[in-house]
């Protein structure tokens, strides 16, 4: 039997192709996080809830992408994310407020 030290984390890890990434994981996360931060859950959500899954995804993301890291290998959200990466990073590049 072997024992480590746990280090801290920086950030949470969400693997959203297992049981955490259905919407009601990741609604209750961001509820929690929200609160956490001192922010408006009620919005966050209301938001969240007001398209699709990618939708939620997304929007989860603008909030808590700072603290959160979610994790797929499915190619559509990979796909889907990697424009909203390239988006975020030209903005930041050319100091433009998105």
């Amino acid at each position: 039997m072997a024992i480590e030290k746990k280090t801290p984390q920086d950030k949470i890890y969400i693997d959203i192709d297992g049981e955490k990434g259905n919407a009601f994981y990741l609604l209750g996360s961001a509820k929690n996080l929200a609160e956490q931060l001192g922010m408006n859950y009620h919005t966050i959500m209301d938001e969240m809830k007001q398209g699709d899954y990618m939708h939620l995804l997304k929007t989860f993301d603008f909030h808590f992408g700072d603290y959160v890291t979610l994790q797929t290998s499915n190619p559509e959200y990979l796909d889907s994310f990697t424009s909203i990466w390239s988006y975020k990073k030209n903005c930041e590049l050319w100091d433009y407020k998105c």
